[in-house]
């Protein structure tokens, strides 16, 4: 056995990368692991982080060995790069299940542990599978109220599927436990409640014997408000704005975040800030990039400082057990498991009701009156003694069995075929090598009609082989009747679909009938390796995972199977129970619609993580050859027989799009209201953590006159530096004068230059996107001037394509002159294309396997307008049309460009160059403003 014998699989460490609670709880966590005399490997599940990080990370006595997954995956030939959180999860599990670790610890926070738990209920995995419960995915988006995409919702599958498969959870409250079981978890029968940061237990020789307090706060003496904590609604960032504006003006203190930005609805929060708090007396500052240690610094040298932790739901925040350890004042709501924290005499002085005037009230007292001392409900010294114990009892003895040795019952393997003889006969091949011995054969013939094909099924039925094989000749109905047939021919206690152009692997069915005993599940799906005809020999090193599934349903199972292939072993008394496959002739998706059934009747599914067998891509197959329209139609009939009881989550995924959209028109109404609303609609796309998102917010400082603000937030953007100091020396005006012109524009087809936006898709080479050089509509030639990529997964299924690439576009072009032609039978070719349109489209293109469709054409029109006279200083543009994603400028080198989006109507350009003309793509025939300003 290894001398490692714990592992802490994390997403974030502090110290090594940006993090919260998780990454200083998994820090205190590895420094108490190690004080135990333990050696402890830390793999570190961000992408973004590399060996690197751990030589910049902090040197400590009790510096744990990192791992990280971006280093790990390269090193592993058989997956791709991981892209979401279930690849993520995956590769930490090809990582993990060879080493000999006693203890896995993970966070449900993204699912990392996902395959291990599923692997260790199956017997797969031996270490023990400990979980740390911080709060779900799905925690935080409700009561963040965002909007969910699927990945949303499988993530948040695999993390609640993690818990209720875990050895032992571990939550800092009884109000998460509390959460989680009135969500419908089965939790662990395995629990600890206890709470971790790394100043409890990194020096067990100075931990008081007493609870933790914090000083106490003389009236009149707090001139400083600090919110503590990231820039979101659950954290209160909201209501603490919404509580400082209701405050009387005699008492305006200076306002402090420490915290990430983010977004209020779609709002950037620094902006909210200002937007909510005009005129505000108060400096407004913002920290954002403060690591722990950084935050608790600048804390501690605010001595007449009040932190504010206003949240709307909590678990058991770090931020008050920092507050607490380092002995800061602080005001915090009452929610969730906060008041576990804090003495129950206590509460009343330092815990309000988390509404904006309730907090505002208490904000006032704390002023007028001070604050008392306050004391935490636990004596550090005891938890860690409390840690120590129960870690020597986790580490104690061999670790146990999930479960006793399974028996052997016979496995029915259940096969439909239909013309495929040679296919047939290789997936025959691996199912005589297979590794358990209980096992029978039915192939069911699904009306082949070919010679070759009978002549192999009478052979079969001549000869002795080492399972018995009954073939069953059948009128061709589809795969769903031929599986059926099958199965009421079965005598197992499990059937095993299996398609025959595929092959199993030597362990196939031991590892289902193992997986399935020990973890009491009546269907498992499994990974598979992916090959293509011709590969059926490729050698284990050049093998390759192309697809992830899960083998549980949630609401993503509505919209997308990640359930696994047909290729699943099914308890036989669960498959009738569920009434088999429904039978619809050239129809697909059976296998989705028969799991989609079985995970709303409430049966106990799962994945076994271990690729069980080959599976075949195949251009022919029913995948890329199906009506997507009945597909789709077979999973709503099968609603409509349910009935399943409505979810909300489904409405959110319904309503995102519509719903985000008037939050934006409001947000837009609300900022046109506003002082600098210019700058405050340019805040609104910008990635709240950028450089760009702090420049803007340094200028909207700077511009409403709240010049030492503006300073502060721009000086820690160097290209600012020079211009602040400017500024700040009175070199610059604080204000420039803006002058707005406006003009109408209508663009028709005859007074101006034909232009037309097609939408569509097009590849070569199997999967490889192509956008053309030029293109005709209906006789007439355009040349592409610009376009837009995008992902068109709907494409990469119906062609059953092993890509994950950007097939889809948006392409801009402007009519030739007339009697051009910009093609050759020696050069491109004119390749007719399918369209939904009743315009007859050809791509210009050399390739002669071009595969495309054109699902839209919009005509637009090239449009030169006259400029105001500029000034010295840069201008800019903005457009408002009805259709502002088909507005283009172009540049001073004649180059195409999009703008900058501000709204559901409006973009705007930057104009670097002088010129006394503009030349627009504008939609056709509908009226575009452009709006000209510029700064005297």
């Amino acid at each position: 056995m290894s001398s490692v014998r714990h592992c802490i699989v994390t997403e974030e460490y502090s110290g090594v990368n940006r993090s919260g609670g998780i990454g200083a709880c998994s820090n205190g966590l590895a420094g108490l692991l190690i004080r135990q005399g333990l050696t402890v490997d830390v793999l570190i599940t961000d992408l973004s982080c590399s060996s690197q990080n751990a030589i910049n990370a902090k040197k400590t006595s009790v510096l744990p060995n990192f791992i990280f997954l971006s280093d790990v995956f390269r090193q592993d030939r058989a997956v791709d790069a991981p892209v979401d959180a279930i690849s993520k999860a995956f590769c930490v599990y090809r990582f993990l299940k060879d080493k000999e670790y006693e203890v896995l610890h993970f966070n449900e926070w993204m699912g990392s542990g996902f395959f291990c738990a599923m692997a260790r209920r199956q017997g797969l995995l031996k270490s023990r599978i400990v979980t740390h419960l911080h709060g779900s995915s799905e925690w935080v988006r409700r009561h963040n109220l965002y909007f969910p995409e699927i990945e949303d919702y499988e993530r948040e599958g695999i993390e609640n599927s993690q818990i209720e498969n875990s050895d032992i959870i571990i939550s800092p409250s009884n109000y998460l436990l509390e959460y989680y079981r009135n969500s419908g978890l089965s939790l662990p029968t395995a629990r600890k409640i206890n709470w971790v940061l790394p100043q409890w237990v990194c020096g067990s020789d100075v931990l008081p014997g007493t609870p933790f307090s914090t000083r106490a706060v003389s009236p009149q003496t707090i001139s400083e408000l600090i919110f503590f904590g990231r820039h979101e609604r659950r954290k209160g960032f909201d209501l603490f704005v919404d509580a400082v504006a209701r405050m009387p003006k005699s008492y305006q203190p200076d306002l402090t975040f420490i915290g990430r930005f983010d977004r209020v609805g779609q709002e950037f929060s620094g902006s909210y800030v200002f937007r909510k708090l005009p005129g505000y007396a108060g400096r407004i500052r913002f920290y954002d990039h403060l690591d722990q240690e950084q935050a608790l610094s600048r804390i501690l040298h605010s001595r007449a400082a009040l932190c504010v932790m206003p949240s709307l739901i909590e678990n058991s925040p770090c931020v008050i057990g920092e507050c607490l350890t380092i002995g800061a004042p602080f005001l915090t709501t009452d929610v969730g498991g906060v008041s576990e924290l804090i003495a129950s005499e206590c509460q009343a002085h330092c815990m309000t009701l988390p509404t904006p005037q309730a907090l505002a009230e208490a904000l006032y007292r704390c002023w007028t009156d001070g604050l008392p001392s306050i004391r935490s409900s636990f004596i550090p010294k005891t938890i860690a003694q409390d840690w120590r114990e129960w870690l020597g009892s986790l580490d104690s003895g061999p670790v146990p069995s999930p479960a006793e040795e399974p028996m052997h019952p016979l496995v029915s393997i259940c096969m439909a075929h239909y013309e495929r003889p040679a296919t047939l006969r290789h997936a025959l091949e691996a199912l005589m090598s297979q590794t358990y011995d209980n096992i029978e054969i039915i192939i069911v013939d699904d009306g082949s009609e070919r010679p070759d094909a009978h002549a192999y099924l009478d052979s079969l039925e001549s000869r002795t082989h080492r399972f018995p094989i009954k073939v069953v000749r059948s009128k061709n109905k589809y795969l769903g009747a031929a599986r059926n047939l099958a199965a009421s021919h079965a005598k197992g206690e499990y059937v095993l679909f299996h398609d025959d152009d595929n092959f199993a692997e030597p362990t196939e069915v031991e590892t289902f009938v193992a997986a399935a005993q020990r973890s009491g599940c009546d269907i498992l799906t499994s990974q598979y390796w992916v090959f293509r005809a011709g590969e059926e020999r490729l050698p284990q090193t050049r093998k390759k995972m192309k697809f992830f599934p899960i083998g549980i349903g949630g609401v993503f199972s509505f919209f997308r199977n990640r359930f696994g292939d047909a290729n699943a072993l099914i308890r036989r008394s669960a498959f009738e129970a569920l009434g088999g496959f429904t039978e619809l002739h050239g129809v697909g998706w059976e296998d989705w619609e028969l799991f989609l059934r079985a995970f709303l009747r409430g049966v106990k599914m799962g994945i076994v993580p271990e690729p069980l067998f080959n599976y075949r891509l195949s251009a022919s197959g029913m995948l890329a050859t199906g009506n997507v329209l009945r597909n789709h139609e077979r999973l709503f009939a099968l609603v409509d027989e349910e009935k399943p009881r409505l979810n909300a989550d489904l409405l959110r995924y319904a309503q995102r799009r519509s719903v985000g959209q008037q939050v934006l028109d409001q947000l837009w109404s609300d900022l046109e209201r506003s002082p600098a609303s210019d700058i405050h609609q340019q805040l609104i796309p910008l990635d709240p953590a950028s450089v760009e998102a702090r420049r803007k917010l340094s200028d909207l400082a700077f511009t409403i006159g709240r010049v030492a603000d503006a300073i502060e937030i721009g000086v820690m953007d160097y290209n600012q530096r020079e211009k602040m100091l400017a500024l700040a020396s009175g070199l610059a005006r604080p204000s420039a004068q803006k002058v707005r012109e406006k003009i109408f524009v209508t663009p028709s087809r005859e007074a101006s230059t034909p232009a037309v936006a097609l939408r569509g898709w097009a590849y070569v080479n199997g999967g490889k996107p192509i956008i053309p050089r030029s293109f005709v509509v209906d006789e007439e030639a355009f040349e592409t001037i610009a376009y837009v990529r995008s992902k068109r997964p709907d494409v990469i299924e119906h062609h059953n394509l092993s890509v994950d690439e950007p097939l889809g576009f948006t392409l801009f072009g402007i009519q030739k002159a007339r009697g051009w032609r910009g093609f050759g039978p020696r050069r491109e070719r004119r390749r007719r294309i399918p369209t939904t349109t009743n315009f007859k489209v050809a791509l210009l293109d050399n390739h002669s396997d071009i595969t495309a469709h054109i699902d839209e054409i919009e005509w637009c029109c090239e449009v030169t307008v006259r400029t105001p006279e500029h000034s010295s200083v840069a201008s800019r543009v903005s457009v408002d049309s009805a259709r502002p994603t088909h507005v283009l400028l172009k540049g001073g080198d004649g180059s195409y460009a999009f703008g900058e989006r501000l709204s559901p109507t409006i973009v705007c350009f930057d104009i670097r160059w002088p010129s006394d003309t503009l030349t627009f793509i504008l939609p056709r025939d509908e009226k575009s403003d452009i709006i000209f300003e510029t700064l005297e």
